[in-house]
């Protein structure tokens, strides 16, 4: 379940700020009433979310819908940034709507969302002298929602290139090494990616499996040996990482049809 909420709303802030968290373990909801929660968190421990547990940790962003109810199992007391808000009545004209995890790790772009966040406290200490700092905040609130869905939506793009990247990576390092051994731990090493996440990639990309892949290109290989070489068939078979005769006869015949005598004497 993600937050989705309309780009050009402006959120109505009814309180933010830096808070102590003295309990370990408790649950607070948000039923009917109209209210979202946002936290950053500055503390270990867990939380669940609509059915879902995701870890915390310093950095971590959780956003809680309204009607939802958040379960809380943390490792100490601590503190967390925090804001409650609510959202106009939707209307029949309506703008673009983003959406949102309800858990995001910042990583390195903490400083930057809490250096935000504090912003947004500043505006709401001063709405008691001046009514113009309660639309101010939310102006903030507006602007740092869409920067949080920026953030999400740059890193969720550079990982899908990464993952193209490292499944162009893994096909290359099996081309390089046909007349070799290797594994598929080796391949997903240099592709940077754990190997069950690789195979997934490789897979969705290729339509075969790594070990697949690696099969047939060795017999392209092979054939390309028989066709345009005199060596020995059993010399093929080394020079494709198949030392063993019995077994590149075996493969060779499954992918091929035939023996890799058979292949070269129709040639």
């Amino acid at each position: 379940m993600p937050f989705d909420f309309q780009m050009d709303d402006l959120p109505r802030v009814i309180r933010a700020g830096r808070y102590p968290l003295a309990d370990r373990n408790f649950s607070v909801s948000y039923l009917n009433s109209g209210t979202n929660a946002l936290h950053i968190y500055d503390y270990h421990g867990k939380i669940r979310l609509s059915g879902n547990q995701y870890a915390i940790a310093p950095g971590t962003i959780s956003i809680t819908p309204t009607g939802t109810d958040a379960r809380y199992d943390l490792e100490k007391p601590g503190f967390h940034y925090c804001t409650h808000f609510k959202f106009p009545a939707k209307s029949a004209k309506s703008g673009k709507e983003l959406s949102l995890p309800l858990c995001i790790e910042l990583g390195e772009a903490r400083s930057a969302a809490e250096s935000k966040f504090m912003n947004l406290v500043w505006w709401i200490q001063q709405a008691e002298a001046s009514p113009e700092a309660d639309h101010a905040a939310s102006l903030v609130l507006q602007e740092f929602l869409i920067w949080l869905y920026w953030i999400n939506k740059s890193r969720s793009e550079n990982f899908g290139r990464k993952a193209r990247t490292a499944v162009v990576s893994a096909a290359m390092e099996i081309d390089r090494c046909l007349s070799k051994e290797i594994s598929i731990p080796e391949i997903s090493r240099t592709a940077g990616l754990s190997q069950n996440y690789l195979a997934l990639l490789f897979r969705r990309q290729y339509g075969i499996t790594m070990n697949r892949y690696l099969i047939i290109r060795r017999i392209e290989y092979a054939k390309h040996l028989l066709e345009c070489t005199a060596l020995p068939v059993k010399e093929i078979g080394t020079r494709v990482g198949l030392p063993d005769p019995q077994h590149f006869n075996k493969l060779f015949r499954r992918i091929a049809g035939k023996s890799p005598s058979q292949f070269r004497n129709k040639i």
